[in-house]
């Protein structure tokens, strides 16, 4: 289910002023080092999240309209479409097949993603593979018993041209945390709800590309709402 959250819910993450390093869409996206993160969650609002990040004001929203998704990252023109076929019997298991396909400036992005669930709808592993400006896509996603919860997976393998790997606990509507590195850098952010239903706070420090925060952010808003 958290796999095809990433895939299957597609965010925008619009940041008022400039990231650590910006080059045009032909080559790398932005990197964010060791930046803070102070996002409020709030999947019925308007705008999905809305906070800071690096100390600069930043949002969350979802476009949608019959071509798909559209939006801005960071002055970069970015669309995207998603075609999904969900929960397919396959056996005693339930398969969900998405792809995702976009850009970002000049930089185009194509993903695939196929999920798999139990006989008991609890996930049991997935796949995302494709090319992101350029570089090769392929993460494994499996399930992580290390936390008392359902909702904890694993993401390892390779993202663009960073190597992740990554452990998310994002149970509904309970606290939870998503956690590990992107390349070299590491990065630790928190889910805290909120008395408010569906509301929630994701803090911490983050490393890495713009688009795997919004991802990120956006896998949380899921299942906060």
């Amino acid at each position: 289910m958290q796999g095809l959250a990433v895939m299957g819910t597609f965010f925008v993450l619009d940041f008022d002023g400039e990231a650590a390093a910006i080059t045009d869409g032909s080559r790398e996206l932005d990197q964010l080092t060791d930046v803070s993160v102070d996002l409020l969650i709030n999947p019925l609002g308007a705008a999905m999240a809305t906070g800071t990040v690096g100390g600069r004001s930043a949002s969350l929203r979802t476009t949608h309209s019959a071509k798909g998704v559209q939006g801005v990252i960071l002055g970069f023109t970015l669309k995207a479409a998603v075609r999904q076929d969900d929960q397919v019997p396959q056996g005693e298991n339930y398969v969900t097949t998405t792809n995702l396909t976009g850009s970002a400036g000049k930089a185009s992005t194509d993903l695939d993603g196929t999920f798999t669930l139990g006989s008991e709808y609890l996930f049991k592993y997935g796949a995302v593979s494709g090319v992101t400006n350029g570089a090769p896509v392929k993460v494994l996603v499996v399930p992580n018993n290390s936390f008392n919860s359902t909702s904890a997976v694993t993401l390892d393998g390779q993202f663009g041209t960073s190597r992740i790997s990554i452990v998310a606990d994002v149970p509904t509507g309970a606290d939870g945390s998503v956690s590990g590195r992107v390349g070299s850098k590491p990065f630790d952010l928190r889910i805290k709800t909120l008395a408010a239903p569906g509301k929630a706070r994701l803090t911490g420090r983050y490393s890495g590309p713009a688009d795997l925060l919004a991802l990120i952010a956006g896998t949380v808003a899921y299942f906060t709402g």
